[in-house]
C-alpha cells in the first residue's frame, strides 16, 4: 500500500460520511489521534492550508480537519480512495451512529434488538449482493475460458492448414521443376 495512502486513507481521520447523503464530509479528528509516521505530511497539509487547526475546549486537546468540504469532492486521489474504501466508511460511520444511538437510548434493550434486527437485513442484502456479483464474475471467468479455448483451437486448425498449404507449394514447385527439365 502506498504510504501516503495508508496515512490518508488508512487511518480514516480525513473524513466520514454524511448520515443522510452518504456523501463525504470533513469530521474533528484529535492530533493525537495521527499516527507519528504521518505527521510530517499533516505539517505539510495544514501549512498549504489544506488542513486546519483548532483548539478543542473541552480537552484542550489540538484538533485538525479539511479546510472545507469542497476538497473532499474536488480532491481527486483523495476522492478515488474514498470511493475504494467507501463500504469501509459506510461501516465504520454506521458503527459510531450506533454506538451514539446506544448512549442516547440508555442501553435500551428493545431498541438494541431492533436495530440489531435493521442491521442485520442490511448485512444480508450486502451479502446477497456480493454473491451476485461473485457468480456474475464466476461467468465472466468462464466465457473467457471458453473464448480462450476456441482461439487456441482455430489457432491450431490455421497452424495445420498453413503448413498443409505452404507443403503443397513446395511439392507443386518441384513437379512443375521436374516438368520444365523434362520439357527442355
Amino acid at each position: 500500500m502506498d504510504p501516503a495512502r495508508g496515512i490518508v486513507a488508512g487511518e480514516r481521520w480525513e473524513c466520514a460520511l454524511h448520515p443522510d447523503t452518504q456523501a463525504p464530509c470533513r469530521r474533528v479528528a484529535k492530533l493525537a489521534e495521527i499516527p507519528r509516521e504521518a505527521k510530517p505530511l499533516i505539517k505539510h497539509l495544514i501549512e498549504q492550508r489544506l488542513l486546519a487547526t483548532d483548539l478543542d475546549q473541552e480537552s484542550s486537546e489540538v484538533t485538525i480537519e479539511p479546510a472545507h468540504e469542497a476538497l473532499l469532492r474536488q480532491w481527486g486521489l483523495l476522492q478515488r480512495w474514498l470511493e475504494e474504501d467507501f463500504a469501509a466508511l459506510t461501516t465504520l460511520e454506521g458503527a459510531q451512529r450506533s454506538t451514539r444511538d446506544r448512549k442516547a437510548n440508555a442501553r435500551d434493550h428493545t431498541w438494541r434488538n431492533h436495530r440489531r434486527d435493521k442491521e442485520l437485513a442490511e448485512a444480508r442484502k450486502l451479502v446477497e449482493a456480493q454473491k451476485r456479483e461473485a457468480e456474475a464474475q464466476k461467468k465472466m471467468t468462464q466465457r473467457t475460458r471458453v473464448g480462450l479455448a476456441i482461439a487456441t483451437g482455430l489457432m491450431i486448425v490455421a497452424g495445420v492448414g498453413a503448413w498443409f498449404g505452404f507443403s503443397g507449394q513446395r511439392v507443386a514447385e518441384r513437379e512443375c521443376a521436374v516438368a520444365v527439365t523434362a520439357c527442355s
